[in-house]
């Protein structure tokens, strides 16, 4: 009963999301944890007088509702579900003790038990019915013969928008930081466009140089075959490990960022990763974690701590390396400001940019224009740095709004991409440029031969095609 008073909420969230979970060891250390805990908790009881049986079904049903007060009480209310919890215990202890004999006590409690030890099988099997077989698109490997092997650089800005959105929607050209940019050797794109309007989909494409998913249809086989595209398991790191590269990665903090047997080396995200979040906010303790960091925030925080240390010893360290990193920023929670110091607030996490948060989301990207020029700064003249957006903003609510139903403009809004590229002075990356074709421009520049663009499609939410009419009319809509 101990063991399934504390394991059954971790292992509910495992079971219902098996496509992602980067450190499943982290949750079976917390099983461990809360289980000592428990019978911590139970010896205490039986050394102050009360009987096993009471002492077991007391700490029991107390651990059940510690684990879920998170999902009850507001996270401002944290002192209140803590003292509640421990006057569940204190309350049960009394009244199982009074009530040992009881017919009815027994079998409610045994019920109980029975129900959450089932509940994450029943998740388990329900989750393991929608894998099937593989889904997404394997386009062929690139057999490269590059001219130079210079460091390079993939990192990602989760929902930076574009240029035409920026001018659109926010008032601001972004003038003065391209021109910081191209002054640090950058090509800034007037037309960047991600071909997907999620992340799960959009950092496949660049990593995979193709359209990974181009019917509708599927269900979690398809997240974890991308989540291992992005684990490493793409046509970018395998070409160029062939190529004598040795591949980095950073893992972001959110779950479909981890690394794969295909990555080198390995930056491991911070203990309070997404499933550990997820986990520790429907408990007891929920308000002390929320108020504490995000799990966005702190692998944000890490990456670009880890990029900035380590950028001068992999220039020195004579090796071609491949460095990919996923910065979960501007996306919400704004918890960085412009300097990039954190403000953990709940008006800072709203699920969009709205009209009331945009202080706060310009503020935060604010924050990674500045790292930006920083590592264009600390990497070595030579290295290849691209810095692209995996989707824009959905200021217009189309993410809640049915695909067929949107409109020109709130394409425009989630498609449109913020990109900089440097890569050499003697190589136009050019313009109307799509995610999937993005690191193929790249290549081009340092290959002896040319890597085609792929043809222009883009994909509404639930992989509906957009009309290639639309399209081309989005990639040429550019405010002069």
């Amino acid at each position: 009963m101990l063991a399934v008073g504390s394991a059954s909420w971790p292992l509910n969230v495992m079971a219902q999301n098996l496509a992602a979970l980067p450190h499943p060891e982290r949750i079976v250390a917390l099983i461990a944890a809360l289980l000592a805990t428990s019978i911590l908790v139970t010896h205490g009881l039986l050394r102050l007088g009360a009987d096993r049986l009471t002492a077991v079904r007391s700490v029991f049903l107390g651990f059940v509702v510690a684990l879920g007060a998170g999902r009850v009480f507001d996270d401002s209310n944290g002192a209140i579900a803590l003292l509640a919890s421990a006057g569940v215990v204190v309350l049960a202890t009394v009244l199982f003790s009074r009530l040992r004999g009881s017919l009815v006590v027994g079998p409610l409690i045994a019920g109980l038990a029975v129900a959450m030890a089932t509940g994450p099988a029943v998740g388990l099997i329900t989750n393991l019915g929608t894998f099937g077989a593989e889904e997404t698109q394997a386009p062929a490997l690139l057999d490269l013969d590059l001219k130079t092997t210079p460091d390079i650089y993939v990192v990602v800005l989760d929902g930076y928008p574009g240029l035409l959105t920026m001018q659109r929607d926010f008032g601001d050209s972004k003038e003065s930081f391209v021109a910081a940019l191209e002054a640090s050797g950058f090509q800034v794109p007037s037309s960047a466009w991600s071909a997907y309007p999620i992340t799960d989909l959009s950092i496949p494409s660049v990593l995979q140089m193709s359209y990974p998913v181009v019917v509708p249809g599927g269900g979690e086989d398809i997240r974890r075959e991308l989540y291992e595209i992005i684990s490493g398991t793409n046509v970018l790191v395998m070409a160029l490990r062939q190529a004598g590269y040795t591949s980095y990665m950073i893992e972001s903090g959110w779950s479909g960022s981890s690394c794969g047997s295909s990555i080198d080396q390995c930056v491991v995200s911070p203990l309070l990763d997404e499933a550990s979040f997820l986990i520790l906010s429907g408990t007891v303790v929920a308000p002390f974690v929320t108020a504490a960091n995000h799990p966005f925030t702190a692998g944000t925080e890490n990456t670009m701590s880890w990029l900035m240390d380590n950028a001068g010893r992999l220039t020195d360290d004579g090796e071609p390396s491949l460095v990919l990193a996923h910065l979960i920023a501007p996306h919400p929670p704004f918890y960085l400001d412009k300097e990039c110091d954190r403000i953990v607030d709940p008006d800072r996490n709203p699920p969009f940019v709205t009209e009331g948060t945009k202080p706060f989301f310009l503020e935060q990207m604010g924050c990674i224009d500045s790292f930006m020029l920083k590592l264009a700064d600390a990497v070595g003249p030579e290295t290849v740095v691209v810095f692209v957006a995996d989707h824009g903003t959905a200021g217009r609510h189309q993410m809640n709004t049915e695909a067929t139903k949107w409109d020109h403009d709130d394409l425009a809004e989630r498609m449109n991409v913020f990109t900089a590229i440097k890569v050499g002075d003697d190589c136009d990356i050019g313009d109307r440029l799509l995610n999937p074709n993005v690191m193929r421009r790249v290549l081009s520049c340092l290959n002896s031969g040319p890597l085609p663009d792929l043809g222009n499609r883009m994909f509404k939410p639930g992989v509906i095609e957009v009309a290639h009419a639309e399209v081309e009319s989005l990639l040429g809509d550019v405010d002069p």
